[in-house]
């Protein structure tokens, strides 16, 4: 029975397609079918058979999803829609499973958009199977079919009268699997093209249910299809006043949200334009006066921002025509809340009407105001911990400003003046900053130097604004004060100054919270070092010091701008120091390798301790020394010649003067800072600029040896960056051959030092240069080993077999050549790097020079010069190794250069071996036989 039914099945898709390969095409439409296609017959008797009720269910189903394409984009013949219909119809039966009456739905939807236009009255018809199908699992089925028979609520023709009613109320009976975002998108359409047929009571209801969706979203989608849909109804129908305060709660809850605040506010506007608008700002304010709305924060600050900005704002609502009288004490009521999100909104509103509009309020209005105010300077009291409270006295600090800037345009009467910067000064606490800055200026003008105690007014005037205050202006002010007080007065008023004021105002320095005003301190306290006697020097510098290790200390970036402050303070005040004499050249440069060495043990590496790092590393490694040991500073540029100090000197160094005092500056650690930089340091950049610098400084040997007589740990930290496990470390993507750029020029440097490399050492910069061969710097290897070869024999002597073996594997080209075929020349003359070559190495030289012998890829001189090389090398060649060198020396160039001849006198050479063997010139060939 089953096999029949397939069959039966299968049959009936053979006819279905058959059918409609050879009937008259049709084009797809999307929602109508056209007219200008003729009819087809798809719909045959056979068809309506196979539909019939008494057939097996599955079997119709499965010819209904054959007939989907059919009837969704062929134009079917009259009356066939009537005819599917009927024969499915009994489908939708509430005693058939789920999926047949869902497939049902799906298609008939499909029925509907294939054959729009010809639907007619049979579109009542469906309306009313819609509304009559109340099952539950069939709404979002229900929903699509809708939208299909309404062209998504643009056409209602034949139930204009019945789909408001019916969608107010379906609407609250949908479940949740019914996708929202197209439920609104069909009432949008419905009240944009059909709000004439919706009646008050409906849209009410539609209304009401939209703003309930719009409090509750799934998808922000959603929430921009609500304010849509208010926005239509507002524009196309007439806004029924009964939903007003739903609207005002939906809109007011949206404008926090930061997607939908410009919409939100363009909704409100159009509504606050209609007649409803004097109706809309009386019920915002009675939601701010109403008890029962007190604990929705975002409901208040919305209708706070509404009531300002449509009556005194920039998005102002000419309509509207109210005293400010009005609303002020529902604002009042909203600053009472004890919500500081609300109150934000209200010292904002407050703000833009005192700026705006403040000719036009009367005592009246300025009596609220100052309600408003003390309601919002209390609160702030109450909640100053808060992030926000930062916010909301800037706010109040701009209202003062701009009350204060009125009373002095219109000259209005405050009494004396120094009775009102008493009344400030007593709850400075409490005001905002620029009353504070008012008196801050007020009471520095009434500090005179001439006075006996003009010292103890200064101390008291930074503990009220600089010790006592947390505002960062107001203390920023106290310390311009004190700058201007400090260059007036410091040459002559040094100790008292320093005793009184200075030392008791920074010395708890390193524990303030501000980072702001940290570097402003300690900018200050740098800017007047250089002119500070010796003995009052140190205690500043320890100051600074502290600032600077405490930041490190915390590991905060929040506290890294003063130690950024401090150390490209002290780099330039060391650039000074060192001209001056004195000890502070020296304890500028203990604070900066003690910042040094705080960084590495405690792996602080950041983005800006790499700044700070890199820029204490440029200074310090831009000391040069001459040969009577004065230090200077080299020029970045090198455009001028470095001034060398006549005041401090490093440890080494010629005879010193005895007519200018001199100050050895112990420069042991600036060494140390730069192997701990290689050996721990994680960021390239600090690590890159370090190598950079340390080739200028090795070029200094005073400096250098003054500095580090031992350099043997260098070496090997050198040759550990071209590890994989150390590259891994970098947080910039770096190959091998990307440092040993900077590796391998500060490693032939370092080989000009050899009586300060131990042994182990000296092997370790071979082995690095040696590896360096088979990369991408080549080049620069094979130099650095010339001058190993020159400066390190003992050591070359015994790695040289291995660096001509690894010498062997470089490919011989171009920009190889010189570098090499110059190695292998000045091996020559150095009798310690070759008397104990055996016959395996005299071919490894050989094999290494003749390829460069190709005049077809090198030019004349590199030929020149490799025939050079040979004849040279083969003179140095034991006599008894030369039979297999000449054999050697046969093979190859017969090999790879047969059509080229050696030179005569490399030829005389090879023949004047004592017999050992006879070569023969014949036909353009080098050949060899035993003698």
């Amino acid at each position: 029975m089953q096999t029949n039914e397939k069959d039966a099945g299968g049959g009936v898709g053979i006819r279905l397609k058959l059918g409609s390969l050879f009937s008259p095409k049709a084009t797809p439409t999307a929602g109508k079918a056209r007219d200008d296609v003729d009819h087809g017959t798809f719909i045959t008797a056979d068809v309506l058979r196979e539909l019939d009720q008494g057939l097996p269910t599955q079997r119709r189903v499965r010819v209904m999803r054959e007939l989907l394409e059919i009837v969704g984009s062929k134009r079917l013949e009259e009356y066939a829609v009537q005819s599917i219909w009927r024969a499915v119809q009994d489908l939708l039966d509430r005693s058939q499973p789920a999926d047949v009456r869902q497939a049902v739905l799906q298609f008939t939807q499909c029925l509907v958009q294939g054959q729009y236009s010809e639907l007619g009255v049979m579109r009542a018809h469906f309306f009313r199977v819609i509304q009559s199908h109340q099952v539950e699992e069939d709404s979002q089925q229900r929903l699509e079919l809708l939208i299909a028979l309404t062209l998504g609520g643009k056409d209602i023709q034949y139930f204009e009268e019945e789909i408001g009613p019916f969608l107010a109320e379906w609407i609250p009976q949908l479940p949740a699997h019914v996708s929202v975002e197209q439920l609104l998108g069909l009432l949008v359409k419905l009240v944009h093209y059909n709000s004439a047929y919706l009646e008050e009571d409906v849209l009410s209801q539609l209304v009401s249910h939209t703003c309930s969706l719009a409090t509750n979203p799934s998808s922000p989608s959603e929430t921009e299809l609500c304010l849509s849909f208010l926005d239509a109804v507002i524009c196309y129908a007439v806004f029924p006043p009964q939903t007003i305060l739903s609207c005002i709660v939906t809109l007011c809850h949206t404008l926090n949200i930061e997607r939908f605040i410009q919409k939100s506010l363009e909704v409100m506007q159009r509504l606050l334009g209609t007649h409803l608008g004097h109706t809309v700002i009386y019920t915002m304010c009675s939601v701010l006066q109403d008890k029962v709305h007190e604990a929705d924060v975002l409901l208040l600050r919305g209708a706070v921002f509404f009531i300002s900005m449509s009556l005194w704002g920039v998005k102002k609502v000419d309509t509207l025509s109210l005293p400010f009288t009005a609303v002020l004490p529902a604002i009042h009521q909203a600053s009472l809340s004890g919500h500081t999100l609300v109150i934000y909104e209200v010292t904002l509103s407050v703000l833009r009407l005192v700026r705006h509009y403040s000719s036009r309020l009367g005592p009246r209005e300025w009596e609220m105001i100052f309600h408003i105010l003390h309601a919002t300077q209390r609160h702030l009291s109450q909640q100053a911990e808060l992030s926000s409270a930062a916010q909301l006295q800037s706010t109040l600090q701009d209202i003062f400003s701009s009350v204060e800037q009125f009373w002095k345009d219109r000259e209005n009467s405050i009494g004396p003046v120094h009775l009102f910067f008493q009344l400030l000064d007593e709850v400075r606490v409490t005001l905002p900053v620029t009353s504070v800055l008012s008196l801050l200026h007020y009471q520095s003008q009434t500090i005179d130097a001439a006075e006996l105690d003009w010292l103890p007014q200064i101390s008291l005037f930074m503990d009220k604004f600089f010790r006592s205050e947390t505002r960062l202006v107001v203390r920023r002010e106290a310390l311009g004060f004190l700058d201007r007080v400090l260059v007036d007065h410091w040459l002559t008023q040094q100790d008292p100054l320093l005793q009184q004021v200075l030392l008791p105002v920074f010395t708890p320095l390193s524990m303030d919270t501000d980072p702001d005003l940290r570097c402003q301190a300690v900018q200050l306290m740098i800017k007047f070092l250089p002119s500070s006697s010796p003995t009052h020097t140190s205690s500043l510098l320890e100051i600074v010091s502290q600032v600077l290790m405490r930041g490190l200390g915390e590991g905060s970036e929040a506290r890294l701008p003063d130690c950024k402050a401090a150390v490209f303070g002290l780099t330039q005040l060391l650039k000074e120091a060192i001209y001056r004499p004195g000890p502070l050249a020296g304890q500028v440069l203990s604070v900066l390798l003690q910042f040094l060495r705080q960084v590495y043990a405690g792996a602080y590496f950041t983005t800006t301790t790499c700044v700070l790092r890199i820029n204490v590393f440029n200074c310090l490694l831009s000391l040069r020394a001459n040969s009577s040991g004065q230090l200077g500073f080299h020029d970045d540029d090198g455009s001028r010649d470095i001034e060398y100090s006549p005041f401090q000197v490093c440890a080494l160094g010629g005879q010193r003067s005895v007519l200018v005092p001199q100050t050895v500056v112990d420069l042991g650690g600036v060494f140390q800072a730069a192997t701990s930089c290689l050996e721990k340091d994680v960021e390239w950049e600090a690590v890159f600029q370090l190598l950079h610098l340390l080739r200028g400084t090795l070029q200094c040997r005073t400096l250098t040896l003054s500095a580090m007589p031992d350099l043997s740990t260098l070496p090997p930290l050198l040759s550990s960056l071209l590890n994989s496990n150390k590259l891994g470390l970098f947080s910039n993507r770096l190959s091998v051959a990307d440092v040993g750029a900077s590796v391998f020029p500060l490693l032939a440097l370092l080989a000009t030092y050899p009586s300060h490399l131990d042994r182990r050492a000296q092997h370790d910069l071979v082995v690095c240069l040696e590896g360096g061969l088979v990369g991408k710097q080549a080049v620069k290897c094979m130099s650095a080993l010339a001058v190993c070869s020159l400066e390190l024999q003992p050591t070359m002597s015994r790695c040289l077999p291995r660096v001509l073996y690894r010498l062997g594997q470089v490919a011989a080209t171009p920009i190889m050549a010189v570098p090499t075929l110059e190695f292998l020349a000045g091996l020559i003359p150095i009798p310690s790097l070759v008397s104990g070559f055996v016959e395996e190495e005299y071919l490894s030289v050989f094999g290494i020079a003749l390829p460069y012998t190709n005049h077809h890829r090198y030019p004349p001189y590199v030929v020149s010069m490799a025939h050079h090389v040979i004849s040279c090398w083969f003179l140095k060649c034991r006599i008894r190794y030369r039979p297999r060198v000449a054999r050697f020396i046969s093979k190859v160039t017969s090999f790879k250069y047969n059509s080229e001849s050696l030179p005569d006198l490399f030829m005389c050479m090879l023949t004047s071996t004592q017999g050992a063997e006879t070569l023969v010139h014949n036909n353009g060939a080098l050949r060899s036989t035993w003698a």
